[in-house]
């Protein structure tokens, strides 16, 4: 479409994309291929892994004692790093029961709450 004289706003209507992403694919010449290998990012957490996995498995799940396990150990990255990495040792169930129930608090709705469900 760029070849044929289109601009980069037309070609992002059209196909209904971002801007940006048209004109990344644009400048990169080819368009990117699927199934693409991911970039494995790393985190501050990443050295600390194999302590955190081991101590999950001997039974010490207290995030916050892991936490400030590592962090005696050298860690300065944030507690919120800590507990997303301690997410992949949970297993899948209880990780679906928590969401679950989250999902299914239920409240009553006020009538003007009602109202404005409706409306929107």
């Amino acid at each position: 479409m760029h070849g044929q004289g289109w601009n980069y706003s037309r070609i992002a209507r059209e196909l209904q994309l971002n801007i940006r992403t048209i004109k990344r694919y644009v400048l990169s010449r080819e368009l990117p291929k699927r199934g693409a290998p991911t970039i494995q990012l790393v985190s501050t957490v990443t050295p600390y892994l194999a302590y955190l996995e081991r101590r999950w498995h001997e039974g010490c799940q207290n995030k916050t004692e892991l936490w400030q396990e590592i962090q005696a150990q050298g860690y300065q990255g944030s507690r919120s790093s800590v507990y997303r990495a301690l997410k992949r040792f949970q297993p899948e169930q209880a990780q679906r029961i928590s969401t679950q129930a989250a999902r299914e608090k239920h409240y009553a709705l006020s009538p003007r709450q009602g109202m404005w469900l409706l409306v929107r």
